[in-house]
């Protein structure tokens, strides 16, 4: 397998756990996203507006955790260089871990949101590309406004550097997690990020005999 396919096959498997893992928040916790910030900045401004602030400590708990997350995993990246991924996978999955066994009441502050998010924020910064082009991990936003560009260009006919392909499954792989995640909330709530728990620790297993086999 080339490292573009290994790259590819990662990004889809993380894009599904993100999907997965914000469902499963988003019906735990009564609409709070964790995998990506510009919904919880929307319901930020509705709550200010409404005048309801009691309720703003879910959204603000995502947001710390989001930022903490990622500054943990840049600095994974900066420190392990290339052998940074299954570092960045443990801590993903350690994250979803403390999430099953922290308070986790479905109104106001939850520390399981906060950790949700870190776990969200740090796998983000598991992986930066895709051969050439930029990847997120946790969000579809600006993929799927690639996806739009990629099919005027083909429709236009000119020349197509947007693998408008690559981010459709991208995008259709977020909806795929999120429809296992909210399937399996309603049976097992929060226990069922068992699941994402051993996909990230398969995944660093495997990234880490990769990068043993490459500098071997």
């Amino acid at each position: 397998m080339t490292v573009q396919l290994r790259q590819q096959a990662l990004a889809l498997t993380l894009i599904a756990v993100a999907g997965f893992v914000d469902a499963v928040s988003y019906l735990q916790f009564a609409r709070i996203f964790v995998s990506f910030m510009s919904g919880n900045s929307t319901t930020f401004g509705i709550k200010i507006a409404q005048g309801d602030l009691a309720h703003l400590a879910a959204p603000a708990g995502a947001f710390a955790g989001f930022v903490a997350g990622t500054f943990v995993g840049t600095v994974i990246g900066q420190k392990a260089g290339y052998r940074h991924a299954p570092a960045t996978l443990a801590v993903v999955a350690a994250a979803l871990l403390a999430a099953m066994v922290l308070p986790a009441p479905s109104t106001g502050f939850a520390p399981a949101i906060t950790a949700l998010a870190i776990a969200m924020g740090a796998q983000n910064a598991t992986l930066g590309k895709v051969g050439d082009s930029s990847v997120s991990l946790t969000y579809v936003t600006g993929m799927v406004a690639r996806i739009g560009k990629g099919l005027a260009q083909l429709a236009t006919g000119q020349p197509q550097p947007v693998r408008w392909g690559f981010f459709m499954l991208m995008w259709i792989g977020l909806i795929a997690g999120a429809t296992l995640g909210a399937a399996l909330q309603g049976a097992w709530g929060l226990t069922a990020l068992i699941l994402p728990v051993i996909v990230l620790a398969m995944l660093a297993l495997v990234t880490a005999a990769t990068d043993w086999r490459v500098a071997a």
